[in-house]
């Protein structure tokens, strides 16, 4: 085995003794540990443990000539290059940077008339003059050059202070305990985090004290932290999902006008005096429609307060409009979700007992109702648009904002001067703005086609040739209110409006249908009569509004008399409709007398009851009794006397005893 000094071994490798040395003494490199002829320590290292490379060096020099094991030996396979998307974009430019100054290095060597030597100074030399800010060097090029060579990126990369980046000293055991800590619905601020880990850890791990962070560094741990993790642990599922909650684009390319509109309320944030007389201050409630293909509103109500009469009266005021739409998309709330409407939706109940409802408006004007999910108010495009009605609010003087903070300082001097507008001029302004203002904005939706034309040209021009509509008769039958089923009383029928029994009844219906189901149906601003439907929902009569049974206490004699006139001519009604039906047996067959009816059916019954027809064909079996039947004597004569003796001995053995 060949053995070769440390400055043997650094002149084929091209680089200094001390670091053949210091490979030796870290095991890094095999070696022998000797002692020179002045008894010093030095090292041999074994020919075989350099690279193939450096081995064919050495013969060469040595022999001039390479052994045919190297010869034949395999060229080193080279790693593969990172991938240049792995590094940063500084990274990367640095990385071009120093491709291109060996580049050029190589190009000065190859046209340099002196010694490769002479070339790389002159090279540094001149380098240096051009760009003083990098910094270059013989052997940073030697090195920068074996890096690529090597497919070796990371070797052009300056990583000064960036080996540490990315790992901490903290132990996990304090990680895990502060993020269980910061990780609360409670959101401690850091500083209290930070305290509450050091008291839990000097419970559980005191041995773990010394190794304990200080507050800068638990707070850089937080800002590397996830912050949707973070946001959903500390602030919960609503502040997720406004910041980081991913959302559902929605593609209106396809849709046409009236496909969808989409009904919400909005509160109007200007003081009115309301036109009842009381002069009462308060805020109107916009409740509205807006086709979400185009954005104009279709239909609109202001009210005092949102219900779902306002809702109908803006639907109703839509479709006599623009036509009738295949969907709409509404909230939760309870002006949308009724009954008779368009169903529960999300407040359906599970109940014991299934109650059968009326068919709701929508489904009878063939609408499909969409409901948003609870509590996402990004879903729906008419919250945007309300925004931008908040321009309309501001220009009144009694604007007051949707907030404390947004309340302008002049309102109260406003109020105070009564410079207050009516409910009245505040609807008749808003009609004016929605139809002449806001529905003849600029095209502000995702339909890139569209940019440029007004909202009110886009639904006209995404109109379907085929717009359904209803006439005005019809639609006000299928727009009707209806009632929960009830039972015909005596009183007939009743709707409750505002806590009170508004009764509803006419001579057919108390005679033919008392004690039966029907559904009621009726207009909200028409409340004099109701269309009464059975439960099958097919119509019977209109029953009329009965004020005249419904008396206070104290009312005069007058209301008194006609009350009860009414209730004996009713009476009477009911008594003749009896006579009517029992007249037509009368005029036939006489007046007929039930008890002889039955006596005769009775008699008729009983003929031929104590045998059957065939009892010659049945076997008869006869049933005797066990005791002596007693002999028949003739008529006048004495019966025979009968004398047991066995019985006088038992009597005379008996007396004997008792003596």
């Amino acid at each position: 085995m060949e053995l070769l000094t440390v400055k043997e071994v650094a002149q084929l490798k091209g680089c200094s003794d001390r670091y053949i040395k210091a490979l030796a003494l870290n095991g890094s490199l095999m070696s022998q540990t000797t002692t020179n002829n002045r008894n010093r320590k030095m090292y041999l290292i074994p020919l075989d443990a350099l690279e193939p490379r450096l081995q064919s060096k050495y013969y060469k020099q040595k022999y001039g000539e390479v052994p045919e094991p190297l010869r034949k030996a395999k060229k080193e396979i080279l790693p593969k290059p990172k991938p240049l998307e792995k590094f940063t974009a500084e990274q990367r430019k640095e990385i071009e940077l120093w491709e291109n100054i060996l580049s050029d290095w190589q190009n000065f060597r190859n046209e340099f008339t002196g010694s490769k030597a002479e070339a790389d100074a002159e090279f540094v030399s001149q380098y240096q003059q051009k760009n003083p800010d990098v910094n270059i060097s013989k052997d940073i090029l030697y090195r920068k050059r074996k890096a690529l060579q090597q497919n070796d990126l990371d070797g052009l990369v300056d990583k000064r202070g960036q080996w540490k980046k990315g790992t901490s000293s903290v132990p996990d055991e304090i990680k895990n305990i502060f993020f269980y800590v910061y990780l609360d619905e409670r959101a401690l601020p850091v500083s209290k985090c930070e305290e509450a880990t050091r008291l839990i850890v000097q419970e559980e791990r005191p041995e773990l004290l010394p190794q304990m962070p200080s507050y800068d560094t638990f707070y850089r741990m937080t800002k590397t932290f996830s912050k949707p993790v973070a946001t959903l642990a500390r602030e919960g599922e609503r502040a997720y999902n406004d910041r980081y909650g991913i959302f559902v684009d929605r593609f209106y390319d396809d849709m046409a006008s009236n496909d969808y509109w989409i009904a919400d309320g909005h509160t109007i944030d200007v003081i009115t005096l309301s036109e009842d007389g009381l002069e009462q201050r308060h805020r109107m409630t916009l409740s509205a429609f807006i086709d979400a293909r185009s954005g104009i509103y279709v239909g609109w109500v202001v009210t005092e307060n949102p219900s779902s009469d306002s809702t109908l009266a803006a639907l109703r005021k839509a479709i006599m409009r623009y036509g009738l739409p295949k969907y709409i998309y509404v909230d939760n709330g309870r002006e949308y979700l009724n009954i008779d409407i368009g169903g529960t939706g999300h407040r359906t109940k599970k109940k014991k007992v299934k109650i059968q409802l009326p068919t709701p408006i929508l489904t009878r004007l063939g609408i499909q109702m969409t409901n948003a999910i609870p509590r996402n108010a990004q879903a729906k495009i008419i919250e945007r648009e309300f925004r931008n009605f908040t321009f309309l609010s501001r220009l009144f003087d009694t604007y007051c904002g949707s907030n404390v903070v947004a309340k302008p300082e002049k309102l109260k001097h406003k109020l105070k001067a009564g410079q207050i507008p009516t409910d009245g001029e505040l609807i008749q302004v808003v009609n004016d703005m929605i139809d002449g203002y806001f529905n003849q904005q600029p095209y502000n939706g995702k339909v890139v086609a569209d940019k440029g034309k007004t909202k009110l040209q886009v639904y006209q021009e995404r109109l379907p040739k085929a717009i359904r509509r209803a006439a005005t008769e019809d639609l006000n039958l299928m727009m009707m209110r209806s009632a929960r089923l009830q039972t015909v009383g005596k009183n007939g029928v009743y709707l409750t409006i505002c806590g009170e029994r508004l009764y509803y009844f006419n001579d057919e219906l108390i005679i033919n249908f008392t004690g039966k189901k029907v559904f009621l149906r009726y207009d909200p601003e028409n409340l004099d009569e109701v269309r009464i439907y059975d439960e099958e929902e097919k119509f019977i009569m209109t029953a009329p509004l009965r004020t005249d049974m419904q008396l206070s206490y104290g009312a005069d004699k007058e209301g008194v008399r006609n009350a009860m006139h009414e209730k004996r001519r009713l009476k009477r009604k009911v008594q003749d409709a009896a006579d009517v039906r029992r007249e037509l047996v009368v005029s036939q067959y006489g007046h007929i007398n039930l008890l002889d009816v039955y006596v005769r059916a009775a008699k008729r019954s009983a003929t031929g009851l104590l045998l059957p027809s065939n009892a010659d064909d049945h076997i008869v079996e006869m049933v005797t009794t066990n005791e002596r039947r007693e002999e028949k004597v003739a008529s006048g004569g004495e019966e025979i006397p009968i004398v047991d003796i066995s019985r006088m001995i038992r009597n005379n053995e008996k007396k004997g005893a008792d003596v």
